[in-house]
């Protein structure tokens, strides 16, 4: 019985280093190790990214998110401009070399996503989506600490 109780928590955990592992393998290739879901985020918001935007859509803390940007933008993916009428707003944008490494990094998401989900009916993969959602949306009103996952290879 105790075991069920923790079972959600320790599945999430095991899951989440294993399929950052499988990509970040299948991405080895690309010139940066890590961060291609910021990169996911940027490309897929119809409005102007911004830093605050970034760092509260992926749930990470400010100074860890100026620190990914920093990251992103060295390796040449990104490009920050500030806010001229707001000098404290960052818009970000992907670059042509960030654009254009979006192809294999979609191309990565999807092989690993097949491969993570291989075996379920398209019901199931919808079905786990979907309590994956209902999860999230419950957990988001509960006062929580913030925490800091750091993905880096070994």
């Amino acid at each position: 019985m105790q075991e069920s109780k923790v079972r959600l928590g320790l599945n999430i955990a095991i899951l989440t280093k294993k399929y950052f592992g499988v990509l970040t393998k299948e991405l080895e290739h690309l010139d940066i190790e890590r961060y291609f879901f910021v990169l996911v985020v940027i490309k897929e918001n119809k409005a102007a990214s911004t830093q605050q935007y970034l760092a509260n859509t992926l749930q990470i803390d400010k100074v860890a998110m100026v620190k990914i940007m920093e990251y992103l933008s060295e390796k040449g993916y990104v490009k920050r401009t500030r806010n001229l009428k707001d000098r404290r707003e960052i818009h970000v944008q992907l670059t042509a070399k960030g654009n254009k490494k979006m192809e294999q990094i979609y191309k990565a998401i999807h092989k690993t996503n097949k491969e993570a989900t291989a075996g379920l009916s398209e019901k199931q993969k919808s079905n786990f989506i979907k309590t994956l959602d209902v999860i999230n949306h419950n957990l988001c009103g509960i006062p929580a600490k913030k925490m800091i996952l750091e993905i880096k290879k070994s």
